[in-house]
């Protein structure tokens, strides 16, 4: 099954969603001893409180169901999708150590989806949509902003449904906003959902 939270969840439930390096240690200690805190409805509330998570917003449907995507399928997505968006860049590595990198971000099928689909995904890159690598390469790097490209094709959209996409990942620095013009909005859902097609039949159906 492609999804793993049901809307209600998404909504209410974020112990069961939350990467747990959003969490400080002191709650570690206290959740280690509690096998089942993703599933504590006390645990949930603190954790509404703690984040600031207003529980009032619209859920956006189509591509806003990523949300729901059970987590594996999430981040092979948001991978490749960052992947893609550095595909440019990632065409120019060749050295042993910059492959030996990308492969252990990518996995070496992630690496040759890129580079397959990279012309002919979309056609013609928009100016902006393709940004040259960071000096650390990590899968955290191209899922955070794959996200970021996602919920800007989303635009316009409730700030809380976006928090909590996001505490489904590790923490992750600030990056440049994405330039997605009104006119070039259709274009990047389109990549979002060419891009589920080719990843996860299943996924695809979802967000369509």
């Amino acid at each position: 099954m492609a999804t793993a939270l049901t809307p209600y969840q998404f909504r209410f439930c974020p112990a069961s969603y939350i990467h747990s390096d959003h969490l400080s240690p002191e709650w570690l200690v206290v959740l280690s001893s509690l096998p089942e805190w993703r599933n504590s409805p006390r645990l949930n509330g603190l954790l509404l409180t703690q984040f600031n998570l207003n529980v009032d917003y619209e859920l956006p449907t189509g591509l806003g169901n990523i949300a729901l995507l059970e987590q594996s399928c999430l981040e092979q997505l948001l991978t490749w999708l960052g992947a893609l968006l550095h595909g440019q860049a990632i065409r120019h590595c060749l050295l042993a150590t910059e492959l030996r990198h990308l492969h252990d971000s990518l996995g070496k099928e992630g690496h040759r989806f890129c580079l397959k689909y990279l012309d002919i995904i979309i056609g013609n890159w928009p100016t902006g949509w393709q940004r040259s690598l960071p000096p650390a390469i990590s899968a955290n790097y191209f899922r955070a902003s794959a996200l970021q490209f996602w919920l800007t094709a989303m635009e316009p959209l409730a700030i809380d449904f976006a928090k909590r996409l996001n505490l489904r990942l590790p923490p992750h620095e600030n990056l440049p906003a994405w330039p997605v013009s009104q006119a070039d909005r259709p274009l990047a859902q389109a990549l979002c959902l060419k891009l589920a097609k080719q990843v996860n039949a299943e996924c695809y159906h979802l967000l369509k």
